[in-house]
């Protein structure tokens, strides 16, 4: 249903619907695309991308496919290397490959410990996990956090795959403009981008494509060559503009929709594919946001001050290096005209008379590399701390007498982790949650999942993290529960009633939350209710095993 192309016709037989919709999406598009060139953010994204990542942007169509050198900028690489632990960093501490970073829990916390039910959360758990894997999520995850930390926004899509359930493609910073919804999420995206006449026919077929395209490639067939000929295309995605609740669902009436049309050709009025979803495939992270602004706003931006200063010291530096191995020289006139042998073990023969040698033009004064060093290396802390590349590397490249304590280590990272809670908390409603929503969606309608056990049949499920990031906020709590225990354990000491306010189940069940612990790694409420009923009937069979003898003792007596 999702793989058909149902707004796509003929040239020569446009619709009145056809043309609205055409004119709809050439005004959002320009719409959008001033909005981003007169913000001025488009001048900003290019300098980030100059300095921090030059092989990323494409900010003109004819810089698709580009293979020229882009680091004219960039004399000191410490910016790049920051930027890419960053990006490494957030994806280690929120979307891991190689360990689970979420679960899948019941919202009524009843269901919890439903043996059946946890079984059935698990067996979608292992789909969801198989299917990232298979895709091309994690690399696609990668590049999004390298631009988030960077530019402060990112877009990714997420489309139906036929092969690997889901499959993403990961827009970069230039080719797209977004615009967010009342609830201030991203939720539409206009790009403009090239592909070649082959990859056009492969993706929508050459029925779909205009007319002027499908003649360019029937000439091909005989004989010219235009399957790498590159044409632009436009693509929107975003809540149906055309979507009417009274009609039916169907592919082209779904609340969500990703439509694909070429700007230069004959017949402008052409759709050349048109796609329904039941969930937005458009993912559109910012990092961090001011008002009612679109576009966010990263630790990049902060540090670019500080990489610029680092570009400009390096060259100094250099220069002061090249002024002491090789300074301008100065000797008298008489040694005009007269050919020097400057290589080392010269040999350099004048008259006395003429004075004396040569001399460096500075005379004693040396540069002081040292200063300089000492000033570079406080500029480029400051580049890691405002890039979070410090905090990544909090463990070891920690000072001091190494190693620590393993409690000293796990307080330090949770203290540097957690300044990462804004953003952890802005990255999952606004990044993991629609991914993992569009992944359940996909599954959902191809039948992938097991039946579901009558007790969760209806009932909703809901997304728990537990990555490193996650588990670093809801440590703050484990603090509070561990030093709750403690008070409770000493007043045990000195009243034994104290015990009685310690609910050991409820915090036992609460500590386990908050460490990520999973459901089936616990007992449920069921099971531990005939753990004891057992322990206790053994206790009393154990008992009357061992005052039988003196029943019967006293009954001989009797």
């Amino acid at each position: 249903m999702l793989y058909g192309n149902t707004a796509a016709k003929p040239a020569e037989s446009f619709s009145t619907a056809t043309l609205e919709l055409r004119r709809k999406l050439d005004q959002r598009f320009k719409t959008l695309d001033d909005e981003r060139r007169t913000g001025e953010w488009f001048e900003h994204w290019r300098e980030l991308c100059e300095y921090m990542m030059p092989r990323r942007g494409r900010f003109l169509l004819s810089e698709d496919n580009r293979g020229a050198k882009y680091m004219s900028k960039v004399l000191d690489s410490e910016g790049l290397i920051a930027s890419r632990t960053l990006a490494a960093g957030m994806m280690a501490g929120m979307s891991p490959r190689s360990k689970p970073w979420f679960r899948l829990i019941p919202e009524d916390k009843k269901l919890v410990k439903v043996h059946a039910v946890k079984e059935w959360l698990a067996e979608c758990e292992s789909t969801l996990y198989l299917i990232f894997h298979q895709s091309n999520f994690y690399q696609s995850i990668a590049q999004l956090y390298g631009e988030l930390g960077v530019i402060g926004t990112a877009a990714m899509v997420v489309f139906e795959d036929w092969e690997n359930v889901i499959r993403c493609e990961t827009l970069t910073v230039g080719e797209y403009a977004l615009a967010q919804n009342s609830r201030r999420i991203c939720d539409t995206m206009v790009r403009e981008y090239q592909a070649s006449l082959s990859q056009l026919v492969e993706q929508f077929g050459v029925e779909n494509l205009p007319m002027t395209y499908q003649e360019r490639w029937e000439n091909g067939r005989h004989g010219t060559s235009v399957q790498d000929l590159r044409f632009p295309i436009r693509h929107y995605v975003g809540p149906n503009p055309v979507r009417n609740e009274a009609r039916p669902a169907i592919s082209s009436n779904m609340p969500f929709a990703s439509i694909y049309w070429a700007p230069q050709c004959g017949d402008n009025q052409h759709i050349i594919q048109f796609k329904g979803f039941e969930e937005n495939a458009l993912i559109a992270p910012r990092w961090d946001t001011t008002g009612n602004d679109t576009y966010g706003k990263s630790p990049g931006m902060d540090a670019l001050p500080d990489v610029k200063q680092l570009q400009q010291m390096t060259r100094r530096f250099g220069q002061g290096v090249d002024r002491q191995v090789n300074p301008p020289m100065k000797g008298p006139a008489s040694l005009k005209g007269v050919a020097l042998d400057l290589l080392p073990g010269g040999l350099n023969l004048y008259d006395e008379a003429g004075g004396k040698g040569l001399e460096s033009v500075y005379g004693n004064f040396r540069p002081d590399l040292q200063a300089m060093t000492a000033e570079r290396t406080r500029v480029e802390g400051k580049v890691n701390k405002a890039m979070y590349a410090d905090l990544f590397f909090a463990i070891s490249q920690m000072q001091g007498v190494q190693p620590r304590q393993e409690m000293e280590l796990l307080l330090r990272q949770d203290e540097k982790l957690g300044a990462l809670g804004p953003v952890v908390d802005r990255i999952q409603p606004e990044c993991l949650d629609p991914v993992i929503d569009r992944a359940w969606g996909v599954c959902t309608r191809k039948g992938v999942f097991p039946e579901p056990p009558d007790e969760i049949s209806g009932q909703p499920v809901k997304v728990d993290y537990i990555s490193m990031l996650a588990l670093a906020q809801k440590a703050l709590g484990v603090g509070n529960l561990e030093r709750y225990a403690g008070v409770v354990g000493n007043m045990a000491g000195i009243n034994k009633d104290a015990l009685d306010k310690l609910n050991v189940d409820g915090f036992l069940d609460e500590y386990a939350e908050a460490l990520g612990v999973p459901p089936r790694a616990t007992n449920s409420d069921q099971d531990v209710a005939r753990i004891r009923d057992s322990r206790q009937q053994a206790a009393q069979v154990e008992m009357m095993a061992q005052a039988a003898p003196a029943l019967k003792d006293g009954a001989a007596a009797a």
